[in-house]
C-alpha cells in the first residue's frame, strides 16, 4: 500500500469519525414503524391483512426482518444508523475515485456529505436511510460494469431497494432508458432488468403464498394512488424550499452546462439520472429525510459545478454559508433525546402494565403506536394501523370490529393528537362512540387518557 493511499484512507476515516460524533450528539429519531412492524410480524400478525400499511415490506414484514436478525432496541438501531453512514462514505469515496480526476474532489464530496447529511434529517432513521447505500452500490457497479454480472448485480441491488420502497421504480425505469441509449450490448439491459425484477417477483410470490396478495395490492398501490394522494401530501414551506435549493438547485447547473457544451459524459449523466430518480422520494411528502437517497449524487454534481466555475473564493463562500445554514438548523436537535422513547412513553408503558399482562389485548388511540412493542402486548383483534386520517377513513370499521371482538384490557387515548393540523380522533367517530359507552377514564398522563372497561360492560 502506498503512503498516499494510507493517508487518504486515514483522512476518509477521520471525516467519518467527525460525522459519527456529530450524529451521536444529535437527538435520535427512529420512526416507530421500525419497532412496531417488526414486533407485530414476529408475534404472528399478517402484513397488510392485519398490519395495514402503504409501504413495501423492506425488512419489516418478512419472517427474516430487523428484529429476527438482531436489531430490536434503540441502541441496535443507533449502531445501524452509524454503520449506514460509514458505508455511505466508503461508497462515495469509491465512486469519486472513478468519476473524478482529482482525489481532492473525492474528499470534497465526502466533506460536503458530512456537512449536509445531518441537515437533511440525518439523525432520522427511516426507510430512506436504508436505501442510500443500495443506490450508491448500484451506481458503483454500473460505473465499473465490465460484463453481465455487473449489470445483473446492479439491477439486483436496485430490486432489493424496490422491496424497501416502491418509489424506487421511477429510478429503475430511468436507468433502464439510460442503458438502452448508452449500452453497446443490449444484453446488458436484459441482465440489469432481470436483476431488478427478481426481488419484487419473489416478494409477490411470498405474499401470494401467505394469502395476503389482495391486501398488499390495495394498500401499496390502490390506496397510494387514491386516498393517500388526496390526503397525505405535504408541501414545503418557502424556507424549506430555499434551503434545499442550496444543494439541489446548484446540482442542476453542471449537467445543463455540460450538455450545452456537448461535453456531458456517460458517468456524469448517470450521476444526474440517479439524482433525478431519487428525488421521487420527496414527491408525495416534502420531508428532508426523503432527500437522503438523492443527496450523495447531488453533492457529486455540486463538486462538478464548482469545477466549472473555477473561482476558489466562491467555494469558500459556499462552505461558509452552508455551515451557517446547517448549524443554525441543527442547534434545535442537539442533545441525547430519543424520540418516541422519552419519559412520557416509559410512564405510559408502566401504566399499561398495571392492567394488562404480556400478550393481552390493548388499544392505543391516536397515541404511542409502538406501545405494544414497549409492553409486549398486542392490538385488540390482532389488527393494527397508524391512526392517520388517511388510514382511518378506510380502516376504522376493521379496527372497531377488532375492539368489539376482543375488548382490550386498557385503552390509551390522546384526544388532542393532530397531524398536519387535523385532529386524529375526529376521524374515528365510531370508535370514539364505542369507547365512551364502554370504558371509563381512570388516569391521565400528559394529554393521554387511560381507560379501562366499565364494570357493566361485556
Amino acid at each position: 500500500m502506498k503512503r498516499n493511499d494510507l493517508f487518504f484512507y486515514f483522512f476518509l476515516f477521520f471525516i467519518f469519525l467527525i460525522h459519527a460524533f456529530l450524529l451521536l450528539n444529535l437527538n435520535f429519531f427512529p420512526y416507530p414503524e421500525i419497532f412496531i412492524y417488526t414486533y407485530l410480524t414476529k408475534i404472528g400478525l399478517l402484513p397488510y391483512a392485519q398490519i395495514m400499511d402503504q409501504h413495501f415490506p423492506g425488512l419489516f414484514f418478512f419472517p427474516v426482518n430487523f428484529a429476527t436478525i438482531g436489531f430490536d432496541t434503540v441502541e441496535d438501531y443507533r449502531f445501524l444508523q452509524i454503520l449506514l453512514v460509514f458505508f455511505n462514505h466508503v461508497l462515495i469515496y469509491l465512486i469519486g475515485k472513478k468519476i473524478f480526476v482529482s482525489v481532492k474532489k473525492v474528499f470534497f464530496v465526502n466533506l460536503l456529505y458530512l456537512i449536509w447529511q445531518p441537515f437533511f434529517e440525518g439523525y432520522v432513521l427511516w426507510i430512506d436511510s436504508f436505501v442510500v447505500p443500495l443506490f450508491l452500490l448500484s451506481f458503483l457497479l454500473l460505473v465499473n460494469a465490465r460484463n453481465k454480472i455487473f449489470y445483473f448485480l446492479a439491477g439486483l441491488v436496485l430490486g432489493i431497494a424496490i422491496v424497501f420502497k416502491q418509489v424506487v421504480a421511477p429510478l429503475v425505469i430511468l436507468i433502464w432508458l439510460y442503458l438502452l441509449k448508452t449500452s453497446n450490448e443490449k444484453k446488458d439491459v436484459f441482465w440489469f432488468s432481470l436483476g431488478a425484477f427478481l426481488p419484487g417477483f419473489l416478494m409477490c410470490l411470498y405474499f401470494i403464498h401467505i394469502e395476503v396478495w389482495q391486501d398488499f395490492w390495495y394498500w401499496t398501490v390502490i390506496f397510494n394512488l387514491t386516498v393517500f394522494a388526496e390526503l397525505g401530501r405535504k408541501y414545503p414551506s418557502p424556507g424549506e424550499f430555499i434551503k434545499s435549493l442550496m444543494v439541489f438547485g446548484f446540482a442542476f447547473f453542471a449537467p445543463f452546462v455540460l450538455c450545452f457544451r456537448n461535453k456531458l459524459g456517460k458517468e456524469i449523466f448517470l450521476v444526474f439520472v440517479f439524482m433525478i430518480g431519487s428525488l421521487f422520494f420527496a414527491y408525495a411528502r416534502f420531508d428532508y429525510v426523503h432527500f437522503q437517497p438523492a443527496l450523495p449524487f447531488a453533492l457529486m454534481l455540486l463538486v462538478y459545478t464548482f469545477n466549472l466555475i473555477l473561482v476558489k473564493k466562491i467555494i469558500f463562500v459556499y462552505l461558509a454559508i452552508s455551515l451557517i445554514v446547517v448549524f443554525s438548523s441543527l442547534r434545535f436537535v442537539f442533545g441525547n433525546k430519543v424520540y418516541f422513547f422519552t419519559d412520557h412513553e416509559m410512564t405510559l408503558s408502566k401504566s399499561v402494565r398495571k392492567y394488562a399482562l404480556p400478550n393481552e389485548p390493548i388499544f392505543a388511540m391516536a397515541t404511542t403506536p409502538h406501545i405494544y412493542y414497549l409492553t409486549n402486548t398486542r392490538p385488540a383483534g390482532n389488527v393494527f394501523v397508524f391512526h392517520f386520517d388517511w388510514f382511518m377513513r378506510i380502516a376504522e370499521d376493521k379496527i372497531l370490529d377488532g375492539i368489539k371482538t376482543e375488548n382490550p384490557k386498557v385503552i390509551l387515548r390522546d384526544s388532542s393528537a393532530e397531524v398536519s393540523g387535523r385532529n386524529l380522533v375526529e376521524y374515528m367517530p365510531r370508535i370514539q362512540e364505542y369507547i365512551n359507552s364502554r370504558y371509563t377514564v381512570v388516569d391521565k398522563i400528559g394529554a393521554v387518557d387511560i381507560l379501562v372497561p366499565n364494570e357493566n360492560s361485556n
